[in-house]
């Protein structure tokens, strides 16, 4: 069974900056990686560091599409805001709806793919992130209701993450507010293999 994984920095985490990831990278697709690989499974890492939705769609032939895979993940979002908030190109909720939505569709139709929606996610670390929030909502609405239109798995990652944060420093879980440590990748690694299982 081939795994695909596709999304921004946080899926990116360095694949092929450093040879000891194997181009699965530090995080938590390297993670998954380690624990199925064993197990007969293929994991590929398409992740790249900056990309939106919009991105995506550039290269989604190549790097989903051709690849043949049997379940898609997803993570993106953060770029749609981060851009925007550093005054470069801003893209609205309905733009991220309508890319997210394309990206969904066309792995459904041509490669057949089971697909897991993962939310975007942001912590109140440093202060200023809390900027994100009215975006970063309506976004996590949107991967909802997709995930409920197109019957995909759903990974609640900023959820996950608040309740994570009443037992855990922000320090602990993010490097940046966006960005995550190693056990903050090691949880969306557990919850990933939850949702994946329940498929």
């Amino acid at each position: 069974m081939h795994l695909l994984f596709q999304g921004d920095s946080i899926t990116d985490a360095d694949r092929l900056f450093y040879p000891e990831y194997h181009g699965y990278g530090y995080g938590y697709v390297g993670m998954i990686a380690k624990e199925l690989l064993p197990k007969g499974y293929q994991v590929t890492n398409k992740g790249v560091n900056g990309n939106r939705a919009e991105e995506l769609i550039k290269r989604w032939d190549r790097d989903c599409i051709r690849l043949h895979p049997d379940v898609v993940t997803i993570l993106i979002g953060a770029n749609e805001i981060w851009t925007g908030m550093d005054g470069g190109m801003k893209t609205t909720t309905e733009q991220f709806e309508h890319n997210l939505e394309f990206l969904i569709r066309e792995t459904i139709e041509k490669t057949g793919a089971r697909m897991i929606l993962m939310e975007p996610f942001v912590f109140p670390y440093p202060a200023e992130r809390l900027l994100w929030r009215p975006q970063l909502d309506e976004e996590i609405q949107v991967v909802r209701e997709l995930a409920r239109k197109y019957q995909t798995g759903l990974i609640c990652l900023d959820g996950m993450f608040a309740k994570a944060s009443i037992k855990h420093t922000y320090e602990e879980l993010t490097l940046d507010g966006v960005h995550l440590t190693r056990l903050g990748h090691h949880m969306v690694k557990e919850a990933w293999l939850k949702e994946f299982f329940a498929l």
